[in-house]
C-alpha cells in the first residue's frame, strides 16, 4: 500500500477502481493531483500501443500515451486546460464522488506504435474525491474512424460545393409550391441577381409575364415526372429580357414530390445564333428562287427587247410609233432593273468594274428617274465641282441611285423635293439623296437594311431595295450613312473610295440601228447559240441588220457539229444551255478555232469563274436584257481584240 501521507489513494481503493474499469471498453486514466497516472485500464494501454497497463503508472499522460510534446503541454491538444478546469471540491470522504469537467477536446495524437498520422482521441475529464484525496479521471475515446469519415465527408462536400459554385449554369431547388429554396452563386453572374435576392421567392418573380403560364404548366409536369428541357424568357437583374433553358427533376420524400431541383442556363446568345443561321438558310433559299425567277424574266424581257430593236430599225416607222417603242423600251428597262435587284439580292449578278463619274452617271439616268417618280416630286441635282470618279459597275451604281430616289419619293406622298448632291475629297466620293418626308423613327432605322423589311403597304414595296443598296456599296468598299428626323426628312449618304482613272464618256441617248454605223459589222461570221427560240430569232435578225452573217444553233450539240469550213469569227452563246454550259462549249470551240472571240450572255450566272472573269475584264459578258447598242459595242470590241491577236 502506498503512503497516504503523500496524498495517494490506498492500494485497496485503486484495486477496487481498477476492478471496476479494467474491462471497460473506454480507455481510462486516473491521475493524481500532480497529473501522474496512478491507474490505467487495458483499453488505455491498447490505445497507447502497450501490452501492460502497469507500464503507464507513474508517467505523465502524454508520456504514457507516447506523445509527450502534445498532451503534457497546455498549449497542445488541451489536456492541461482540461485538468486545470476540473473543479476541486471537498467531496465526501472515503466515497467516490464526481463533478463534470470540460466536455472534452479532440485532437490527432501520434500515439506510440501507431504509424502515420496516429489516432484521433477525444479526451473528457472529471474530478473525483477518493478517501479525501482529489483525483482526475480522464476518459479517452478513440474517434479516429469517425473523424476520418467526417473529414472525407467534409472534403467531398467542399469538392461539390466548389463544383456547384464554379459551374457556369445556375443550380436551383424549389419546394412543391414553387418557392426557391436554394440558388447557387452562379445566379449573380448568369442572371444578375445575388442568390439571397431570389431565395425564398416564387420562381414567377423572374419569369417574363407572357411566358409565365407555360412555365407554371411545365413546373406541374416535372412534379409528375414528365421530364425534359424547357425554354422560356426571363428578366435579368438589369431588366433585360433574355432566354433561358431549365432541366429539372422532382425531389421525392415518402413517395411524394416535395419540390424539384434543376439547372438553369442562359441561352440568349445560342438562340440568337440559331435565329441567324435559320435566317441565313432562308435567305439562301430565297436567293436561289430569286435567281431562277430573274433568269426566266430576263429571257422574256430579252425577247421583247429584241423585237423592239427590230421594230425601231424599220425606216418607215412613224414618229408616234417610234415614241411608243421608246416607251416600251423604258418599261423593259424598268423590268430589267427589278430583275437585276433580284440578282443582286441573290448575289448572282455579274459586275463589270470600271471608272465611273458619279455626276455623269446621274445625268445619264435622270430622265428615267423623272419617269419613275410622281409628277409632284421634283428632282434637284447639286453636282460636285469637277469629276467624282469611283470604280464600280455602272449598272449597279445606277441601281443604288434608283432605289434611293424611289424610296425618297415614296416618303413624300404629298410631293416635295428630292435633292441629289455629290461631292469628292480626301480620297472619298459621296452621293447624298435627301427628302423632306416623314422621317424614320429610331426603332425602324435599325432595321431598314434588313432584306424584306418594309413599312410600305402591301403591293408598294418588296423590302429588298435598301438591302441591295447596302450590299452593293459595302461590296465596293464603301458605306451608307443615314440621318433622319421624324417629320422633317431623311438623308442617305453613299460614301465610296475615289478612283483616279479617267472614266469613259457615256454614250448618252441610246442610238437606233441606223445610228450604229461606226459599230456595224463588215460581214463577219457570228455563231449564235441560244435555246430560247424567240430570243434567238430576234437576235439573229438584229445581227443581220448590223451587217453580220449569222449561224443559229439551239444547243451546244448543234454548235459542235458546225463544219470547219464555216469557222465563225465570234461565238455569242447563252451561258445556260440544255445539254451543256456555255463555258464548256466555248472551251471546246476555242480548241478547234484558237482565234475565235467569245461573248457570254445570260439572265443570271451561277458560274463563279465567269463572274470573276467579267469583273476583271477577262470575259466578255452581256447581262440580259441588253440594248442593241450594248450588243454592238461588245461584238465590235471582241472583233478588235481578235484582230490585235
Amino acid at each position: 500500500m502506498r503512503d497516504r501521507a503523500k496524498g495517494l489513494p490506498s492500494q485497496a481503493v485503486l484495486e477496487g477502481i481498477q476492478a471496476v474499469f479494467a474491462d471497460a471498453p473506454l480507455a481510462l486514466l486516473v491521475l493524481d493531483c500532480e497529473r501522474r497516472v496512478v491507474l490505467a485500464n487495458a483499453a488505455a494501454a491498447a490505445l497507447a500501443g502497450r501490452s501492460d497497463p502497469a507500464e503507464m503508472v507513474g508517467l505523465a499522460p502524454g508520456e504514457a500515451l507516447g506523445c509527450v510534446n502534445r498532451l503534457d503541454d497546455p498549449r497542445g491538444c488541451g489536456w492541461g486546460e482540461l485538468c486545470q478546469s476540473c473543479p476541486l471540491g471537498s467531496g465526501v470522504r472515503d466515497t467516490l464522488a464526481t463533478q463534470a469537467g470540460r466536455a472534452g477536446v479532440e485532437g490527432w495524437l501520434p500515439v506510440a506504435g501507431t504509424p502515420g498520422r496516429g489516432r484521433c482521441v477525444r479526451i473528457s475529464t472529471a474530478h473525483v474525491v477518493v478517501c479525501g484525496r482529489q483525483l482526475v479521471m480522464a476518459f479517452l475515446e478513440d474517434v479516429t474512424e469517425r473523424r476520418r469519415a467526417e473529414d472525407a465527408l467534409r472534403a467531398s462536400e467542399e469538392k461539390y460545393r466548389h463544383l456547384v459554385e464554379d459551374i457556369s449554369d445556375v443550380i436551383f431547388a424549389t419546394d412543391a409550391g414553387g418557392i426557391l429554396t436554394y440558388i447557387s452563386p452562379a445566379a449573380r453572374r448568369v442572371m444578375g441577381y445575388a442568390p439571397e435576392e431570389l431565395t425564398g421567392k416564387h420562381f414567377s418573380a423572374v419569369v417574363y409575364p407572357e411566358d409565365l403560364a407555360g412555365v407554371e404548366r411545365r413546373f406541374r409536369e416535372v412534379l409528375q415526372e414528365r421530364l425534359g428541357p424547357y425554354e422560356f424568357r426571363y428578366r435579368n437583374g438589369s431588366g433585360e429580357i433574355r432566354w433561358a433553358r431549365t432541366l429539372s427533376t422532382p425531389v421525392r420524400e415518402n413517395g411524394a414530390s416535395v419540390g424539384l431541383r434543376g439547372v438553369f442556363s442562359d441561352i440568349t446568345e445560342a438562340r440568337r445564333l440559331q435565329e441567324q443561321l435559320v435566317a441565313a438558310q432562308k435567305m439562301e433559299a430565297l436567293g436561289q428562287l430569286a435567281g431562277g425567277l430573274a433568269h426566266d424574266m430576263n429571257n422574256i424581257l430579252q425577247a421583247m427587247a429584241s423585237v423592239v430593236m427590230l421594230v425601231k430599225s424599220d425606216g418607215s416607222l412613224t414618229p408616234t410609233l417610234r415614241a411608243r417603242c421608246e416607251e416600251l423600251s423604258d418599261q423593259i428597262r424598268r423590268g430589267a432593273a427589278l430583275t437585276r435587284q433580284l440578282l443582286l439580292f441573290s448575289r448572282q449578278d455579274t459586275a463589270r468594274l470600271e471608272a465611273v463619274d458619279v455626276n455623269q452617271m446621274i445625268n445619264g439616268v435622270l430622265n428615267m428617274l423623272r419617269r419613275l417618280v410622281r409628277e409632284n416630286v421634283e428632282l434637284r441635282v447639286v453636282p460636285a465641282d469637277g469629276e467624282a470618279v469611283v470604280r464600280a459597275d455602272r449598272g449597279q451604281l445606277e441601281q443604288v441611285l434608283i432605289n434611293l430616289v424611289v424610296n425618297a419619293a415614296d416618303a413624300m406622298p404629298e410631293g416635295g423635293v428630292v435633292e441629289l448632291r455629290t461631292g469628292a475629297g480626301e480620297g472619298k466620293v459621296w452621293l447624298a439623296v435627301r427628302d423632306g418626308g416623314c422621317g424614320i423613327p429610331p426603332e425602324i432605322r435599325r432595321r431598314i437594311f434588313e432584306p424584306f423589311f418594309t413599312t410600305k403597304e402591301a403591293g408598294r414595296g418588296t423590302g429588298i431595295g435598301l438591302a441591295v443598296v447596302h450590299g452593293i456599296v459595302t461590296g465596293l468598299g464603301g458605306s451608307v450613312e443615314v440621318s433622319s428626323d421624324v417629320g422633317v426628312g431623311s438623308t442617305f449618304t453613299v460614301i465610296l473610295p475615289r478612283d483616279r482613272e479617267r472614266p469613259r464618256t457615256p454614250s448618252g441617248e441610246l442610238p437606233s440601228v441606223e445610228g450604229l454605223e461606226e459599230l456595224a459589222g463588215r460581214g463577219e461570221h457570228i455563231l449564235l447559240v441560244e435555246d430560247e427560240e424567240g430570243i434567238r430569232t430576234a437576235l439573229a435578225e438584229v445581227l443581220t441588220g448590223l451587217g453580220y452573217r449569222v449561224t443559229e444553233a439551239g444547243s451546244a450539240g448543234e454548235a459542235a457539229v458546225l463544219d470547219d469550213a464555216a469557222q465563225p469569227d465570234v461565238l455569242l452563246t447563252d451561258l445556260v444551255l440544255p445539254d451543256a454550259s456555255g463555258v464548256d462549249l466555248a472551251v471546246n470551240l476555242v480548241e478547234r478555232w484558237p482565234r475565235l472571240a467569245v461573248i457570254m450572255m445570260s439572265g443570271y450566272t451561277a458560274d463563279q469563274a465567269v463572274r470573276l472573269g467579267a469583273a476583271a475584264g477577262m470575259v466578255r459578258f452581256l447581262q440580259k436584257p441588253f440594248e442593241i447598242h450594248r450588243l454592238a459595242q461588245e461584238i465590235r470590241a471582241a472583233l478588235d481584240e481578235r484582230a490585235e491577236k
